[in-house]
Parts: structure tokens; C-alpha cells; sequence
């Protein structure tokens, strides 16, 4: 925590909150990593879990516990919870894990860094097609990540 971060303090006005990040989550068969910085991944994630009315915090458990399986198993089986989307520029393609009808993390397997699955982005979808938004970003940030 930083310095100024006093939890004991009458008046936390002023003080900022401990920073969030997203560690990687270590399983069996994957290492889940944020292609972003953890904590811009964790400020995109409770960003886009701001427009859920019901229960985020709920929405947040599911996908961390979906990520975890991902991690142990090295896939996730139920199709409507982990959907392939369009291709990345190697051919092969990114996936949506959906813990939420509205909430996406959008990640692939790497081929640079073997037993990784990076996750580029949460987005909260108003719709269930994928934005072309959504696929240049992870393009985006698979070409940075990869070196490709």
C-alpha cells in the first residue's frame, strides 16, 4: 500500500485508496495475464462493471472464478460462456469470456509466451455483436504484446 494510505485515519478525504490491480492467476495448464498494465486493467474491468445494475460485484466473483478454471483446465466448456470471436493477424482467433450477458473479457492463447492466455479487455456490451471496436483493440494490443 502506499505511504499515505492510513485505513485508521478520521478523515480519508483526502488520502486516495489503495491502488486495485489484477495479479495473474496461476493454474495447471495456463497462466492468465492482463495485456494492459494490472492497474489500467483493473480501473477498464470495474469501469465497464459500472454499468451493471445488478449485483457487479457478483458479475466480478463469476469471471474471476471462470478465470481460475481457465487457468486449471486450460479451456472453458460451456459455449455460451467462452465464444471464439474474429481472427487475430497470425489466423488464429481471440475468444469472449462471458460471465454476464453484458460483460466481456476478450483475450487469446499466445503464441510468443507458451501457457498464457492474455485477457486485452472487459467490455460492457449493449449489444450481443462484436464491435469492430472490440476487434481492432485486441488486435491492437496482440500486435504489441507478440511483436507481430
Amino acid at each position: 500500500m502506499p505511504d499515505n494510505y492510513n485505513n485508521d485515519s478520521e478523515d480519508n478525504s483526502e488520502q486516495e485508496p489503495a491502488p486495485e490491480c489484477l495479479e495473474d492467476i496461476i493454474g495447471s495448464k495456463l497462466r492468465i495475464k492482463q495485456a494492459q498494465d494490472k492497474y489500467k486493467a483493473a480501473q477498464n474491468l470495474n469501469n465497464e462493471l459500472s454499468h451493471v445494475n445488478n449485483s457487479p460485484l457478483r458479475v466480478k466473483v463469476r469471471l474471476f472464478a471462470m478465470l481460475e478454471r481457465l487457468a486449471e483446465d486450460g479451456k472453458l466448456r460451456m459455449p455460451k460462456q467462452f465464444n471464439k470471436e474474429a481472427t487475430l493477424g497470425n489466423k488464429k482467433h481471440f475468444y469472449a469470456i462471458k460471465p454476464h450477458k453484458k460483460i466481456r473479457a476478450y483475450g487469446w492463447y499466445s503464441s510468443k509466451y507458451t501457457g498464457v492466455f492474455f485477457i486485452s479487455h472487459y467490455k460492457y456490451k449493449k449489444q450481443q455483436k462484436l464491435d469492430s471496436a472490440d476487434t481492432d483493440r485486441v488486435n491492437k494490443m496482440w500486435r504489441e504484446v507478440e511483436d507481430e
